[in-house]
């Protein structure tokens, strides 16, 4: 007997995240930024078990005055 299929859906989510940001721990904004979007990746796998597959994506980087 073949399995039924199950839909999937895709939700798309624009997210603004802002983070305490040293300039001297030796990072530049744009290799804090793709952390920052692997960590996205794994958190949402993590937040539900039905999740199938993730699409992160540094849109925008902006360093901001203190915060």
């Amino acid at each position: 007997m073949d399995p039924v299929p199950v839909p999937a859906i895709r939700v798309s989510f624009a997210v603004d995240i802002e983070i305490q940001y040293d300039p001297f721990k030796g990072r530049t904004p744009e290799e804090t930024a793709g952390l920052l979007e692997e960590s996205v990746s794994d958190i949402l796998f993590e937040a539900h078990p039905h999740v199938l597959s993730t699409s992160a994506q540094v849109t925008n980087i902006e360093v901001l005055g203190n915060a």
